[in-house]
């Protein structure tokens, strides 16, 4: 009985997915189809550098770059009769296509896919709907304000769940994308008369929740899984602001979760690609090896990914069309590691050391029906949302790479192989380098199921709390006198991510100058990566002691507390004083 019960979700989906022992071509087909697009039809936030996939029902007849290009046009919304150039590779024995546009898509723009003639060794493919593929991309990362936002308006412009396309679950984290940078400070959670964000059950409870904050986008992470027999709402006010000082007019969304009991959890492994020769179906590139293009780390740097996802699933007779899973916060995977060089090419004398990501909230997908094909047989497509934050083992490396990367979204094709699920996905990852710029790499994501359920691995349990790697501007001072400038911040790396909720409870950090507790009006931090950014308003004065005092208070994201160095659970201290203050007038 507890095979059974342990299997029912995986043959629930063998069923739902269709059986394909050779690939994505079923011999039966009376005629092709595109089964795989990325981005997909109506995506929204894509990288202006991010490739465009396609995959095929059948092998393309298609011979050359000339011939694709004259049967599949890329134009802007904006000139709709400029066919914009591209670079074309074949994938997977003609199934894939992968075309890299001649130069990167303007950023905040619709773009359109459209076919004509485009044939498979089945005949000319299907198409859905109008035949046409659009998506858009995402607002520029620095620049002017009018390069940075979507939308003079402040308003939101993509929540996920949205309770129609991606159901609302018990177990949801929720993500919201405004139109422009959001103010990081303007967002306080739960805070009583002066809370610009919350969620509330329907007694009025505020339900405990991290929050998390980068650029346009916010995410509320319940620490409980919801009821769902409870209505809450998700209440945003006007004080919630950008950077450009724009305030958001306020917004009050009504949810109610759906329950996703009894869950399964199906075990994914995440594996390498044996020296990069297994290839994505999607990308024809190594699994689960990100490569990063960027001139701190030279445009042939990669790392391998690797590790095991428990991902959660709804219980799928409940959900058969789409089929809700989360993979929860704390889970790891670890990567090879990458040597930093200086423009791209001399080697800086610095080794990352395992580069680790982490889910830093609750990741939430949906098995959903394939857009493009209306075949049983078809596979289903996947997406899945996430919170990551990047981790250098070496602690000079981590100063300057480790950091959060919010609302990752990875997209791509679920089937069953010999019995087993496969999963197959693209997404992009833009992290900054050192605050000098921003590096771009494609993930190739692939999992497959382990064929024995009750056998697969059990998730690693996390016993160690983190432990302070460097601080700044602890290692640049030379007799406790810092060299730094007053309006810089303090910044402590540590060796993982931290809980947001811990680093925010009274007591878990404190700073004092000259023996006074500053109140948190003067002193404000918030968390990256790794590291936390301490910010004081007004700066650091000049000829002042401060001490920085963290408490085991302070946790990683499993509950572990800091690792201080004691032989006891206790405090960790770390001062700094700025030199005395002369005027060059004087």
């Amino acid at each position: 009985m507890k095979n059974l019960i342990a299997l029912t979700p995986v043959l629930l989906m063998i069923a739902a997915c269709g059986e394909d022992k050779s690939g994505f071509a079923i011999p039966d087909r009376r005629s092709a189809d595109l089964v795989y697009s990325y981005p997909y039809d109506g995506q929204q936030e894509i990288a202006p550098k991010a490739p465009i996939v396609l995959r095929f029902s059948d092998r393309l007849t298609l011979e050359d770059e000339s011939s694709v290009q004259g049967a599949i046009t890329l134009v802007s919304a904006d000139e709709p009769g400029v066919a914009l150039g591209y670079a074309v590779n074949f994938v997977d024995d003609g199934r894939g296509l992968v075309l890299e546009p001649d130069e990167p898509l303007a950023t905040g723009t619709t773009y359109q896919l459209t076919f004509d003639g485009v044939v498979t060794a089945r005949g000319e493919t299907q198409l859905p709907g109008d035949g046409q593929i659009d998506f858009s991309t995402r607002a520029a990362l620095e620049g002017s304000r009018q390069a940075r936002v979507l939308d003079e308006a402040f308003v939101l412009t993509r929540r996920i769940p949205d309770g129609e396309t991606y159901p609302v679950m018990d177990f949801s984290s929720f993500r919201l994308t405004f139109s422009q940078p959001v103010e990081r400070e303007s967002i306080r959670y739960g805070a009583g008369m002066t809370d610009t964000l919350v969620l509330r059950d329907d007694t009025g409870e505020v339900v405990e929740a991290s929050v998390l904050v980068k650029g346009r986008s916010v995410t509320v992470d319940p620490v409980v899984d919801l009821h769902a027999d409870v209505s809450y709402t998700l209440s945003l006010t006007d004080g919630i602001a950008s950077i450009y000082g724009d305030a958001f007019s306020g917004a009050d969304f009504d949810l109610a979760p759906r329950s996703s009991a009894p869950r399964e959890t199906l075990v994914q492994r995440v594996g390498n690609s044996a020296g990069g020769s297994i290839l994505s179906p999607l990308t024809g590139q190594p699994i689960n090896s990100v490569p990063v293009t960027a001139t701190l780390l030279g445009n042939e740097t990669s790392s391998q990914q690797q590790g095991n996802a428990f991902a959660e699933l709804a219980f799928v007779p409940n959900y058969p069309v789409v089929s809700p899973l989360v993979i929860r916060r704390g889970q790891l995977l670890e990567g090879s590691d990458v040597d930093l060089l200086v423009a791209g090419a001399v080697p800086a004398g610095v080794n990352s050391g395992t580069l680790s990501v982490t889910f830093i909230s609750d990741a939430v997908g949906f098995l959903l029906p394939n857009q493009y094909s209306v075949r049983e047989d078809s596979p289903r497509h996947v997406r899945l949302f996430m919170d990551v934050a990047m981790t250098a083992e070496d602690s000079r490396a981590n100063g300057g790479l480790s950091q959060d990367i919010l609302h990752v979204e990875v997209a791509g094709t679920a089937i069953v192989r010999n019995g087993l699920l496969e999963i197959n996905a693209v997404g992009v990852v833009e992290p900054d380098l050192l605050g000098v710029e921003n590096a771009f790499g494609v993930l190739s994501f692939a999992m497959q199921a382990y064929a024995d359920q009750l056998a697969a691995p059990e998730a690693a349990v996390d016993l160690d709390g983190p432990v302070l790697q460097s601080w700044v501007p602890g290692n640049e001072a030379e007799g406790n006198v810092a060299k730094q400038s007053p309006d810089n911040p303090v910044i402590l790396n540590f060796n993982e991510p931290l809980d947001p909720a811990s680093v925010a409870l009274p007591g878990a950090i404190t700073v004092s100058r000259d023996g006074i507790t500053l109140a948190d009006d003067v002193l404000s931090y918030y968390l990256d990566g790794s590291a936390v950014v301490m910010e004081f308003d007004g700066g650091l004065q000049f000829n002042s002691d401060y001490v920085i005092t963290l408490s085991p208070l302070v946790t990683d994201l499993v509950g572990n507390g800091l690792q201080t160095g004691n032989a006891l659970p206790g405090d960790y201290r770390l001062s700094l004083r700025l030199p005395e203050y002369i005027d060059e007038q004087d």
